[in-house]
């Protein structure tokens, strides 16, 4: 598999944008995940979390208690976490400056020296501005901020 491409089962794909269309015009968010025994780390799994910023309209924040529980809940149940999603109700499914400046989307720290971040993690947006046609983009943390992946459907 290529760095560059993410894949998910249709059915996930449906799911989430599902989930962020019932959140509006709230941002929502939530984890992404895979079975741990797949070597294609296809997604098959849509955890939606509250979102706990003051202000949901605009930002989005998880609740720290709630998304190690549901890292937990997803390893005992044969899931790895490939990213943590948020939608973006009127705005493009690109990262925002608000987005990347987040703790979780730092780079990987050099190696021995702590780190608050998930790395590895993917930032998955999905834009909301045009309700019949949602977009979904995915994005790895880079020395340049940012780097898109190609989002493939797989239809298991």
């Amino acid at each position: 598999m290529s760095d560059y491409v993410t894949y998910i089962q249709t059915e996930a794909l449906q799911q989430l944008i599902a989930i962020c269309r019932s959140g509006m015009p709230d941002e929502v968010c939530g984890l992404v995940a895979y079975r741990t025994d797949d070597p294609k780390r296809v997604v098959s799994a849509i955890m939606p979390l509250q979102n706990a910023h003051p202000s949901p309209r605009h930002h989005f924040e998880l609740d720290p208690a709630e998304w190690v529980s549901a890292y937990f809940q997803l390893l005992r149940d044969g899931y790895s976490v490939a990213g943590i999603y948020h939608s973006h109700p009127n705005g493009p499914a690109f990262p925002s400056e608000t987005d990347l400046a987040q703790r979780l989307w730092e780079p990987a720290p050099p190696k021995n020296k702590p780190s608050g971040s998930a790395e590895g993690l993917q930032m998955w947006i999905i834009s909301l501005a045009d309700l019949e046609a949602p977009l979904v983009a995915v994005f790895a943390p880079s020395a340049q901020g940012a780097k898109r992946s190609v989002l493939a459907e797989v239809g298991i």
